[in-house]
């Protein structure tokens, strides 16, 4: 009897499983025609009575998926996944669940176990290799998708995956090899046609790469791609032109956040800083972002006005809203305050920009018996000067497009003691990484930016007496290191020698970025030419060779009338040296003042007047004149500026020796001192660390 009732109960199962089968498929057919509900009152009806079917709860989960209900999917589909965890699918399934969440971490283990019960599961490989795309770990990545493309040429997707890990693992020739490809197999497929552009223009081929956005606009006018080639142009300098694709994308959708951050650069760049200041903070009204906030940062300081209190309170206003939510870092670094130091720099100018003249001499001095220098390399980018500073480096690292999370890793990897950070809030910086305090010690070096990062991390930042003056260190929120100047200085040796000063009317020059220049050194600048009638201003800046802008910029600069000489740098300033021979005085910037603008005259013979600034980024050419023995050229007001200029270019006889002494001044004075810049920073270095480690005695170290 008893094997009778088994037998029996066995059929019913049975059969009861044949009846749940076909109302599952029932179901599939009715989700099909989109009859959502009927088909989850369908699977309500089975799983009352097969409470423990797998393929069921699998089934409802996919469904609350598909509804978008995410934390519903995911208890479901684990329910599947307790009653029968050796399914590759449902695996691969759960972790599109924590994609959709975010969680890149359970959806990659979610991937790993379904690629263990079937390794040969196309999806869940590709999935797993955008998880690690994610965390950018370029190897990982291509180790992961290069057998999906190999088992399936066709899946366009996963080819696409698979050329961006080249691109972040900087094999960008094979990347463009895949991306062109495709496009020739595909037609104008969008996201092989994005990778492409990507991929060219981190092998420095910009116009191909703004050619293929532009291709790609023509086939998809969609935000993304608009957006892209506007941020390219961007970064080329047409900076018109992407203010005028930024601005019709916001026709299409004004509350675009991002692409109201873009717009914000584009007019910094272009001199309007209120309204670049209006399109940051209408950004920050729509989606707090911290590298929409630092953009504010960075283009408030441009606008007169402002007070170094006003930049310390935005300042820390990111300090609270982006540095106090990650976890700090435990450090095992060996507790020796003797011992040689681990010195890391970071920056994203390692590259031919304003810093290729202040970073490589100090590093180049180092006592390599006190500092080790690892280099951690954020751009994309790579160049002679690039090279040249790899060189001077004993550890270098590639960290572009490594997230917040990877940079800490890599940084607690190498076991930095010292971290200077050279960005500020420029662009590109990584604050947000910086936060979580990677290195016991944290430095910001006023090379990139000018003023305090507002951020707890930061522990220190290195400047000079005339950057930040004594009294004035509760403007920053980091404590002052002071150095004998702000930076060292080694010219480029492919200047050219002095010239004479030219015979005839003094010409005036201004070589900074125009987004410096505010209105009421426009006016100074009027009353110098008026007081100097034969004499003319010649501004001269990558920004006023932009096709097309020459009329806006006239107009910006209407006060000066017909006296004003504009000019671009087609070529670049190595082909048009030849201008620095026809200029007797240059003039600063202001509010914000220059660097480079005013170290590359200088040792070209050409005495600069500056303005001092209320904050220290307004105040670099004093530094730097301080240090070429010209602190008399230094203004406090605008009526001192006007009549120090006019005074120094009716004084022919001054300017002309000025002209002859300026290089040999500068070589033999304290910016080109390398070697005494070293030292002292080196000294810095070991109180700090010193001080460190007995501030953290008996705490974990080895």
């Amino acid at each position: 009897m008893e094997s009778l009732r088994q037998a029996l109960r066995g059929c019913a199962e049975q059969r009861i499983e044949e009846i749940a089968a076909g109302l599952i498929q029932y179901a599939l057919l009715v989700l099909s025609q989109g009859r959502t509900s009927e088909a989850e009152a369908l699977l309500d009806r089975v799983a009352a009575i097969l409470p423990n079917h797998a393929g069921l709860r699998h089934f409802q989960g996919l469904i609350r998926q598909m509804e978008g209900d995410l934390p519903g999917a995911e208890a479901l589909i684990r329910r599947s996944l307790s009653i029968d965890p050796e399914q590759p699918e449902v695996w691969s399934n759960l972790g599109a669940v924590f994609m959709g969440q975010q969680d890149m971490d359970q959806a990659s283990d979610c991937f790993r176990r379904a690629l263990r019960r079937k390794p040969d599961h196309l999806k869940a490989r590709n999935n797993l290799g955008v998880c690690l795309l994610g965390r950018s770990k370029w190897a990982e990545a291509i180790e992961v998708l290069e057998p999906v493309v190999a088992q399936a040429p066709t899946l366009t997707g996963a080819a696409v995956n698979l050329a961006m890990a080249l691109v972040g693992a900087g094999r960008h020739d094979e990347a463009v090899a895949i991306c062109a490809n495709l496009i020739e197999r595909d037609g104008d497929n969008l996201d092989a046609l994005l990778c492409l552009a990507d991929a060219q223009a981190r092998v420095g081929d910009r116009d191909e790469a703004i050619s293929t956005l532009r291709r790609a606009l023509a086939h998809w006018p969609v935000r993304q791609v608009a957006n892209n080639l506007a941020n390219l142009l961007l970064a080329e300098g047409r900076n018109a032109e992407a203010v005028g694709l930024y601005r019709a994308i916001l026709e299409g959708d004004p509350d675009d956040a991002q692409v109201l951050s873009n717009l914000g650069g584009a007019l910094t760049a272009l001199g309007l800083v209120e309204e670049a200041e209006a399109a940051y903070r209408r950004s920050l009204s729509l989606r707090p972002d911290p590298a929409t906030h630092s953009g504010l940062l960075f283009t408030l300081q441009n606008r007169e006005g402002r007070t170094s209190r006003d930049q310390l309170a935005e300042s820390l206003d990111w300090g609270r809203a982006w540095g106090h939510e990650a976890a700090r870092c435990i450090y095992l670094n060996a507790r020796d305050p003797e011992r040689r130091l681990r010195v890391g720099y970071l920056s994203p100018d390692f590259r031919h920009h304003a810093m290729r003249c202040l970073v490589p001499p100090l590093l180049d001095a180092h006592d390599r018996g006190q500092v080790e220098v690892i280099c951690y390399h954020d751009h994309p980018g790579y160049d002679e000067v690039t090279a040249t500073i790899r060189a001077l480096s004993e550890g270098w690292r590639d960290v572009f497009g490594l997230s917040d999370v990877a940079l800490v890793e890599q940084i607690q990897a190498d076991g930095i003691d010292i971290l200077v950070e050279c960005a500020g809030h420029s662009g590109g910086n990584r604050l947000r990484a910086l936060a979580r305090k990677p290195a016991p010690i944290q430095v910001s070096w006023l090379v990139g930016y000018g003023g305090t990062t507002g951020l707890d991390a930061i522990d220190y930042v290195l400047a000079d007496d005339i950057l930040i003056p004594y009294g004035f260190d509760a403007e920053f929120s980091e404590r002052v290191l002071r150095l004998p100047v702000a930076a060292p200085f080694r010219p480029d040796p492919a200047l050219p020698e002095v010239t004479p000063l030219p015979d005839g009317p003094p010409l005036l020059a201004c070589l900074g970025n125009p987004a410096r220049i505010g209105r009421s050194l426009v006016e100074a600048w009027q009353r110098m030419l008026d007081r100097l009638p034969d004499s003319r201003l010649l501004l001269m800046h990558g920004a006023y060779g932009e096709s097309g802008q020459e009329e806006a910029w006239r107009r910006h600069f209407a006060p000066l009338g017909e006296r004003l000489i504009l000019s671009g740098v087609p070529g670049g300033w190595g082909a048009n040296m030849h201008a620095y021979g026809q200029i007797a005085l240059a003039l600063d910037t202001f509010p914000a003042a220059g660097a480079t603008s005013t170290l590359i005259p200088l040792w070209m013979g050409i005495p600069t007047a500056s303005l001092a600034g209320e904050c220290a980024v307004g105040r670099f050419g004093g530094s730097i004149l301080r240090g070429a023995g010209l602190h008399e050229l230094v203004a406090h007001s605008l009526d001192e500026h006007v009549e120090q200029v006019v005074s120094l270019a009716s004084d022919r006889k001054r300017l002309a020796g000025l002209r002859r002494e300026l290089r040999p001044r500068l070589a033999q004075g304290p910016l080109c001192d390398a070697l005494g810049f070293a030292r002292e920073i080196e000294r810095h270095f070991r109180a700090i660390w010193r001080q460190w480690c007995e501030t953290t005695k008996g705490e974990s170290g080895i």
